[in-house]
């Protein structure tokens, strides 16, 4: 993966407003970021198959279904990006409505929290 190109795009700095850009590997992060965090219907009026409804489990008990529920959600929706081939994807619990998520996408772990408004 590392030798792969993809892409470069724009960044946005909540804390700061600025702009930059960001590329490769930490661009595809991004997009996998932006990805799960838009619902379907946000954006339906462009696209028909971008974003992820693991929001859907938000407020649900937490064990191993909603779990499943979540990860099945993410798969679904990664397998939409062009980028990505093959993937391994682990998930855990934190608390508050917070899953930890771990992406295997050739070798490299891309790491990040899903519900956490901090994102």
């Amino acid at each position: 993966m590392a030798s792969e190109d993809f892409g470069t795009d724009i960044s946005w700095n909540k804390s700061t407003t600025e702009l930059a850009t960001v590329s490769d590997n930490d661009n595809l992060l991004q997009s996998v970021v932006n990805r799960l965090n838009t619902t379907y219907e946000e954006l339906a009026w462009v696209y028909t198959d971008y974003g992820c409804n693991y929001r859907d489990y938000l407020g649900s008990k937490v064990d191993n279904n909603s779990l499943e529920f979540v990860k099945n959600s993410i798969r679904q929706s990664l397998e939409e990006e062009e980028r990505i081939g093959s993937f391994d994807l682990s998930l855990s619990y934190i608390g508050d409505g917070v899953i930890n998520v771990v992406l295997n996408i050739d070798g490299t772990n891309l790491e990040l929290q899903l519900g956490d408004d901090e994102e």
